[in-house]
C-alpha cells in the first residue's frame, strides 16, 4: 500500500481517533489504527477499544497502490504534529513496516497484520437526523451528572430517547439529576424511535466530533449498538444494558416553583466563589435559607431607618414561620419578641391578599412585644398576588416615622417579597432532591441487587452457559464458563466475537448451528465428547436455545448450555452390557435345558435322536 496525504487532514483526523485508542491495554492490538483506502480518492482511518469504535475518512491526494496497514496510534499521531507542513506519503514495506515520509523527513514504523486488528461491528444506514446543536446542548447539560463509579454500571452513561414528541437525555449518578428536553426535534420522516443508554465515554467523543460542526448528524441502531454519523465521521459505539432508575416517577409533577438568573452573572459569581471550593467535591453553598434571608432583611432595614426595633417575618406553610427581630440593643432574637399568633392571624385573613402598608398607634394590636415603642408601621411581602410575610419597623415618637422612613420600609419590603419568593422556591426545590436522592438511591440499590441476583443464579447453576446476540458477541459467561477447559475470566470475553473465543471448535459447523437457531427459532441438540489431558473421556449436552427480547421481532439472542452427561453416558453403557449378559445367560440357560431332555425331529419319517 502506497500513498500520500495533506499533513493537516492527517494530524486532525488522527486527533479525533485518540481518544478512542487506549495506550494502556492487556490487548495490545488496540492501541493501533486501521489505515485503509477507500475507492481512489479517499483514505479511511479506524480505531477502537471494542467498545467504542471510530471511523475517519479524508481525501488522498494520491494513492498509488490501494490497501490497508495497521500502526500504532499515539506514535503516529506525535509525528504529524512534527512534521512540517505538506504532503505526507505512506508506504508500506515487507514484513508489516510502515515508511512515512514529508520533505526531508523519514520514519519507519513497526506495523502489525490487519487480520490481526478486531473486526468492527458493520454500518448499514443511519435512517434518524438530528441537528449537532441540539446534540451538543444535550451531553454539555447532562455530562457532569453522569456516575464515575464503574461499579454502578446502569448510571456509568446517558439515557437518551429520541421520538414524536420531541428529544430528551437524562443522567444521574444517585445523587443528582440531569433532565433536558426539547421538544418537536424533527426525525426528517424517520418512522424509527430511540430508547437507549450511551456510555459517558461515547458521550465524550461525541462532543469533540460535534465541536464546530453546523450540520446533521444522522442516527442508527442495530441490536447492541448505535451510530453517529458526523460528516465524513462515524462513531459506534455499544449501548448500555439494564434498568436506568425511573427519574420520572422522583420528579416534581405539576411544579410551579422556578428560578431565573442572568446566566452571565451567576456564571461569573459561581466561578469567582468556586476558586475557594474544596478540590475534591468543587461544592459551593447558595443561601438561599428563608432563616437566614429575614435576618439580612430585618438587619439591614433596622440600620437603614433607625428604629428601636425591626422585625421580618416570612410563612413558610401551615403554623412555620421564619422570624428575625432586632431589638432595641441591635441583637438578633427569635420570634419570642413577636407575636406570632397575631402576624399569622392577619396573613390568613381574606384582607392580607390586597392588604398595603399601614402605620399603628394602637399597643392592644402591636405585632412586636414591647410596652415601650408608640408606634407600629408594617409592610407586607407580597409577590404574585399573595401575602407571604411582613416587614415591621417600630418607633418610640410618630414623628421618627416620617413618609421618608415608610417609602424605605416598602421598597425594602418590595425586594424582600422577591427574595422570599425565591426562597421558598428553593426550599421547595431542596425537599423535592432529597427525595429525589432517597428514591435514586433506592431504585439503584434494587437494580444492582437485582442483577447480582441474577448472576449468582446463572453462577449457581451446574451447567456452563454462555449467550450470543445476532452479531455473534458475547453477552454473558457463566462461572462455570470461567473454571472449564478454557477457563477464561469472564471480564475478559464479554463483547468478544464468539468464534474468536472459542477457537478449539470448527467455526462453520458451530455458525451452521447458531444460524439455523436463529432463523427457525427451535432448540437445538447435540451430544459432544471431549478428552482431557490424562485421556480420560468426557461427554456433553450441548443445548442451544432461542430467546426473544421483543416478541414481535426475530430471535435476538441464542443462549448455549453446556450438560456433562458422562455420568448418564456411562450409567447407560453398563446398562446395555448388562442386557447384552443378560441375553447371552439366557441362551447359555436354553442350551443347557436342550441337552437334559431328547428332542424329536420330523424328517418324513419318525426317528430318535438323542443329544447328551
Amino acid at each position: 500500500m502506497q500513498f500520500v496525504v495533506n499533513k493537516q487532514n492527517l494530524q486532525k483526523e488522527l486527533g479525533f481517533v485518540q481518544g478512542i485508542v487506549e495506550r494502556k491495554n492487556t490487548i495490545p492490538v488496540l492501541s493501533n489504527i486501521l489505515i485503509e483506502s477507500v475507492g481512489e480518492t479517499n483514505i479511511r482511518i479506524t480505531g477502537t477499544d471494542l467498545d467504542v469504535t471510530i471511523r475517519c475518512d479524508m481525501d488522498a491526494e494520491e494513492i498509488s497502490a490501494p490497501g490497508a496497514m495497521c500502526v500504532q496510534a499515539r506514535k503516529l499521531f506525535e509525528i504529524a504534529r512534527l512534521l512540517p507542513d505538506g504532503p505526507v506519503s505512506f508506504k508500506k514495506e515487507d514484513n508489516d513496516w510502515v515508511t512515512v515520509t514529508c520533505d526531508k523527513t523519514r520514519f519507519k514504523m513497526v506495523g502489525i497484520k490487519k487480520d490481526d486488528f478486531p473486526e468492527v461491528p458493520s454500518f448499514k444506514s443511519a435512517p434518524t437526523k438530528i441537528s449537532a446543536g441540539v446534540i451538543k446542548v444535550f451531553v454539555d447539560r447532562t455530562i457532569f451528572a453522569i456516575t464515575q463509579e464503574e461499579s454502578r454500571y446502569t448510571l456509568s452513561g446517558a439515557k437518551f430517547i429520541l421520538d414524536d414528541t420531541g428529544a430528551k437525555m437524562i443522567t444521574t449518578d444517585g445523587h443528582r439529576l440531569a433532565y433536558v428536553e426539547r421538544k418537536g426535534v424533527s426525525k426528517n420522516g424517520s418512522d424509527e424511535s430511540i430508547d437507549t443508554l450511551i456510555p459517558r465515554k461515547t458521550l465524550a467523543e461525541l462532543t469533540k466530533l460535534t465541536a464546530g460542526y453546523e450540520g446533521e448528524i444522522s442516527l442508527g441502531m442495530d441490536g447492541n449498538h448505535i451510530f453517529f454519523e458526523v460528516g465524513p465521521r462515524l462513531l459506534i459505539s455499544r449501548m448500555l444494558y439494564g434498568q436506568f432508575p425511573n427519574y420520572d416517577m422522583v420528579m416534581p409533577k405539576n411544579n410551579d416553583k422556578s428560578i431565573q438568573f442572568d446566566g452571565a452573572l451567576l456564571n461569573a459569581a459561581i466561578r469567582r466563589v468556586a476558586l475557594m471550593s474544596d478540590e475534591r467535591s468543587h461544592a459551593i453553598r447558595f443561601h438561599l435559607e428563608p432563616n437566614q434571608l429575614v435576618r439580612r432583611v430585618a438587619g439591614a432595614t433596622y440600620e437603614g431607618t433607625g428604629a428601636v426595633m425591626c422585625a421580618a417575618c416570612v410563612s413558610l406553610g401551615e403554623k412555620s414561620e421564619a422570624a428575625c427581630v432586632f431589638d432595641r440593643e441591635g441583637s438578633a432574637e427569635d420570634s419570642a419578641l413577636l407575636r406570632v399568633d397575631r402576624l399569622r392571624s392577619w396573613l390568613s385573613s381574606s384582607t392580607s391578599s390586597s392588604a398595603e402598608s399601614f402605620l399603628m398607634s394602637d399597643q392592644r394590636k402591636f405585632f412586636l412585644r414591647d410596652e415601650s415603642h408608640g408606634v407600629e408601621y408594617t409592610a407586607p411581602l407580597r409577590f404574585g398576588g399573595r401575602t407571604k410575610g411582613a416587614l415591621i419597623v417600630a418607633f418610640d415618637k410618630r414623628e421618627d416615622c416620617d413618609d421618608t422612613v415608610c417609602r424605605l420600609v416598602d421598597a425594602a419590603a418590595q425586594q424582600a417579597a422577591l427574595a422570599t419568593h425565591i426562597s421558598s422556591l428553593y426550599q421547595a426545590a431542596r425537599d423535592a432532591s432529597a427525595n429525589l436522592t432517597i428514591e435514586v438511591e433506592r431504585r439503584t440499590a434494587e437494580v444492582q441487587a437485582q442483577r447480582r441476583f441474577i448472576e449468582a443464579i446463572i453462577d449457581s447453576l451446574p451447567l456452563s452457559l454462555y449467550a450470543i446476540d445476532r452479531n455473534y458477541e458475547i453477552v454473558a459467561w457463566n462461572r462455570n464458563r470461567e473454571l472449564g477447559e478454557l477457563g477464561i475470566p469472564r471480564g475478559s470475553v464479554l463483547g468478544k466475537n464468539i468464534f474468536k473465543v472459542l477457537t478449539r471448535q470448527k467455526q462453520e459447523l458451530l455458525q451452521d448451528e447458531f444460524t439455523s437457531v436463529f432463523a427457525t427459532g427451535d432448540i437445538h441438540r447435540i451430544e459432544h465428547a471431549t478428552a482431557n489431558a490424562n485421556g480420560e473421556m468426557k461427554h456433553w449436552l450441548i443445548s442451544k436455545i432461542p430467546m426473544w427480547t421483543d416478541l414481535k421481532g426475530g430471535v435476538s439472542h441464542v443462549i448455549t448450555i453446556g450438560e456433562e452427561i458422562t455420568d448418564r453416558v456411562e450409567a447407560n453403557r453398563a446398562v446395555a452390557r448388562a442386557e447384552k449378559l443378560a441375553a447371552i445367560g439366557r441362551l447359555a440357560a436354553g442350551a443347557c435345558t436342550m441337552q437334559s431332555q431328547p428332542v424329536q425331529l420330523s424328517l418324513g419319517r419318525t426317528c430318535r435322536i438323542t443329544l447328551k
